[in-house]
């Protein structure tokens, strides 16, 4: 009977203990390290010029007369950084607001000032025929800051941009619509400016200076 009782308490020591154990479960831990993380960039490059801060003239014409046409140019807009853009802003500044300023124009045809990828009319946008008609939904957006359209910029009501006109109106944005060159990274587009002189102008030995800027923007809050 003692050997029995003995054997009880055995084994209910041993179930005690075992109940008092503490339970172990697996895991297993995997780690990732060096993880990079580096901005990207958006740079703007005219005219192959490395993305310096200014490029040279494409337009150096003399002796202009009334009705003289001048030779059509080009600006190759590129990004070519890692970032898309939003927009490119243009402005045109004159250094002076004379007579010649007012008779040189830009036709709203694909013969006057558009921008783009192509080298015609097709995947580009006419800027001066949209500045005056308004947004015309075609490869790009040309609006004021903001999105807003233009109104008035055609002062005289002749259907054409002059020089001057085209440097009062400011701001002028490029957005993409259903063409993005120019603003998506390592895409590349051209405004292509054809510019005549009016019959109309009478001042002889004027000279007008103008600069062109091109500011490609992130955010579309930037304005």
């Amino acid at each position: 009977m003692k050997n029995i009782i003995k054997s009880l308490l055995v084994v209910v020591a041993v179930a005690a203990v075992a109940g008092g154990a503490t339970w172990s479960y697996w895991s297993d831990t995997v780690t990732s390290s060096e993880n990079s993380f580096a901005s990207g960039t958006m740079e703007l490059e005219i005219n192959d010029n490395l993305s310096a801060a200014t490029a040279s003239a494409v337009f150096n014409v003399t002796g202009l007369y009334p009705g003289a046409d001048i030779p059509e140019q080009n600006f190759k807009i590129e990004n070519i950084g890692s970032v898309n853009a939003n927009h490119i802003d243009l402005t045109v500044t004159l250094d002076v607001d004379n007579d010649l300023a007012k008779n040189i124009y830009f036709t709203t045809d694909d013969n006057g000032m558009r921008f783009g990828a192509s080298t015609s009319g097709d995947q580009s946008d006419l800027i001066a025929q949209e500045m005056i008609l308004g947004d015309l939904g075609n490869d790009y957006h040309i609006t004021q800051p903001g999105g807003a359209l233009f109104a008035g910029v055609d002062t005289n009501s002749d259907g054409r941009l002059s020089l001057s006109e085209l440097a009062a109106a400011g701001k002028i944005q490029i957005s993409p619509d259903s063409n993005n060159e120019g603003i998506n990274a390592g895409t590349t587009a051209y405004l292509y400016m054809h510019p005549h002189v009016d019959i109309a102008l009478t001042a002889q030995g004027e000279t007008v200076n103008a600069t062109f800027t091109f500011d490609l923007q992130q955010d579309a809050s930037q304005l």
